[in-house]
């Protein structure tokens, strides 16, 4: 019974249902007590009345929970569903209610109860009045567990709705994250061709440590966040394969605390992005070498470089920095603060606390 009842609570209000049950029949009950009261001055006659009341009410709302979850459950929503509902409740009801009254006539009849005999109905007046009696009261419970049913409904869709954007996230994040590997793999590819016939050993070196970056890599790629103590040491792989080929033209330091590393996060690859986006787009050389500075500050890593366009390189598309932007808004709902002036060129994203950072809107 209990495994039945928490299944249907899963997908039905029931819990708020009762509720909400209990209370529409200790409100009703109250008022028809203290009216029935003030118009006998009779408080046992009144609460006679009074208990007899709750008891039907209770009834009634325990047949509206039923029906209200039998219509539920056949996907009827909105004004079928209460239409329905008070139909049916109403007419379920009106049975109990006429049962009930043919017990209040008796009682009356016998002097329990000091109501006047002449003012309640008999024989069909009997029926039509239970009927409407039942009609009277489903009205205030259909109204109220609908109010229940409709708050229900109105979580289920704001749940639903964050599900959706949660999962359209990282789809859109994992879209994005694919497109890095291949644009990587094509400047590594290129970077070789041009090393394998003029310096072998230096690109056989280069290959050697290729292949430990692509290991490496293919293990961030799991997931859509890493530590920022992967990131750095991704990061510093891939800026010492960049070594190999560019020599004294290309240094970098990087300035940030260790107690901070193992508890912040980046989507991954941001910071081997950043640095490659510096290397591919500036002009440098051993004369007027590229030098690149990551470093923190109040929960703000800052990627900064040299700025010194190549314009003689072929024009990029740009989708490196788009991207890493796209994947940085999809995950956390924030935008990253980039910066051009006469001499330097930084990007600076907030870092987070969390691996599963996706965001609510």
């Amino acid at each position: 019974m209990i495994t039945i009842f928490n299944k249907i609570a899963e997908v039905f209000p029931i819990r708020a249902m009762i509720r909400m049950a209990l209370f529409s029949t200790m409100t009703l009950t109250t008022i028809l007590f203290f009216t029935n009261w003030m118009e006998r001055e009779n408080a046992k006659s009144s609460f006679v009345n009074a208990c007899d009341m709750f008891l039907m009410i209770m009834i009634l709302n325990f047949i509206s929970i039923f029906i209200i979850w039998f219509l539920y459950s056949r996907n009827l929503r909105s004004f079928k569903l209460t239409l329905c509902a008070f139909l049916l409740i109403s007419l379920l009801g009106a049975f109990p209610m006429m049962l009930n009254n043919m017990l209040v006539v008796y009682l009356i009849k016998i002097k329990i109860l000091l109501h006047d005999y002449k003012s309640h109905f008999q024989g069909r007046s009997l029926v039509i009045y239970s009927i409407l009696q039942s009609a009277l009261i489903t009205y205030f419970i259909v109204t109220w567990q609908e109010f229940v049913l409709s708050q229900h409904e109105r979580m289920r869709v704001s749940l639903e709705n964050a599900a959706l954007k949660i999962a359209n996230s990282e789809a859109v994040n994992r879209l994005l994250l694919q497109q890095i590997h291949p644009h990587f793999l094509f400047n590594a590819l290129t970077t070789i061709k041009s090393l394998i016939h003029r310096q072998p050993e230096v690109a056989s070196n280069y290959l050697v440590k290729l292949s430990n970056f692509l290991r490496a890599s293919m293990s961030s790629m799991k997931g859509s966040s890493a530590t920022l103590t992967s990131e750095l040491s991704f990061c510093s792989d891939y800026l010492e394969l960049q070594k190999v080929r560019l020599g004294d033209a290309l240094y970098y330091t990087i300035d940030i605390s260790e107690d901070i590393r193992d508890s912040s996060y980046l989507p991954v690859f941001t910071l081997q992005l950043l640095t490659e986006n510096a290397i591919k787009h500036n002009s440098f050389s051993e004369e007027e070498p590229m030098h690149i500075e990551i470093s923190e500050a109040d929960g703000i890593i800052t990627v900064k470089n040299d700025y010194r366009p190549n314009y003689d390189k072929e024009h990029s598309m740009g989708s490196g920095l788009s991207n890493l932007s796209e994947r940085y808004e999809s995950l956390t709902g924030e935008k990253i603060i980039i910066l051009t002036g006469q001499s330097y060129f930084y990007v600076s994203l907030k870092l987070t606390n969390s691996e599963n950072y996706n965001h609510r809107r």
